[in-house]
């Protein structure tokens, strides 16, 4: 979330066939088939749209280590999208695959033009900037550190009732399992936080402000991966096991919101 590091965020929101075309092209992972195609006479696929926070020329909080936040979204995606395309009856796609530069409005919108069923937009955390503790790394190189305290995930809605709060506590109760901890400092009562927190077993939020959170038409979550400014949380953010370990309780989440939603 907001710190003196962070730039633009978004403030004032069956059996199946793979691809097979899309190999012919040389192309990025996430700009490749993201899931499996939907076989005549099947039942409709779920798509998930897949939102990348961020972009290079604005690239969010940077972490303990230097790293833009952009970076660790994307990486995240990545395996998000693998894990997703594993899912039966689930088909992820990737929300500005090429890095370009994008607005706000233009990612929920994108998102409707896909006919998407339901949103994540995923983001790395950081924190106020009376937390914040600027070092300088090898090479000059500036990076951003926190306390310790400051660790975990979370997750943001716009409304405190509805589809959105539910797929956020399902995607909550999976992280949980998973092992992976909710971070509650964004419910501080200070200038930036003090954000309703609706559920602070599982990390979810109100935060109606967010343009992709309050503009969007589908079931819509951003998801906070981790604390990068926290030197530990991104020593494991930054590593494959972790992201493949969110991945596959996100697909667990999402898979329990289609089985017992209304």
């Amino acid at each position: 979330m907001p710190g003196p590091n962070r730039q633009l965020r978004y403030w004032p929101r069956r059996p199946l066939l793979w691809c097979t075309l899309l190999c012919l092209l040389v192309v990025s992972p996430l700009t490749a088939c993201a899931g499996p195609t939907e076989p005549a006479g099947s039942p409709e696929l779920t798509k998930v749209a897949l939102d990348i926070g961020h972009t290079p020329a604005q690239p969010g909080a940077i972490g303990a280590r230097g790293v833009a936040e952009y970076h660790y979204n994307r990486a995240m995606v990545e395996v998000v999208s693998a894990a997703l395309g594993g899912v039966q009856g689930v088909k992820p796609v990737v929300i500005n695959a090429e890095g370009k530069e994008i607005g706000l409005r233009a990612r929920t919108e994108a998102a409707a033009s896909m006919q998407a069923d339901m949103l994540l937009s995923f983001h790395h955390d950081s924190v106020q900037p009376q937390y914040l503790r600027e070092t300088v790394l090898p090479g000059g190189k500036l990076g951003y550190h926190s306390p310790a305290r400051f660790s975990g995930f979370s997750l943001f809605v716009a409304e405190a009732e509805g589809p959105s709060r539910q797929l956020a506590e399902a995607l909550g109760g999976a992280l949980l399992k998973a092992g992976f901890r909710p971070t509650l400092h964004h419910a501080e009562e200070i200038p930036g936080e003090n954000r309703q927190l609706l559920d602070p077993d599982r990390g979810v939020y109100r935060f109606p402000e967010l343009v992709v959170l309050n503009t969007a038409t589908q079931p819509t979550v951003l998801v906070e991966c981790g604390v990068i400014v926290n030197p530990d949380d991104e020593a494991q953010i930054g590593s494959a096991d972790y992201r493949r370990r969110f991945a596959a309780a996100i697909a667990e989440g999402l898979t329990a919101y289609r089985r017992y939603r209304p």
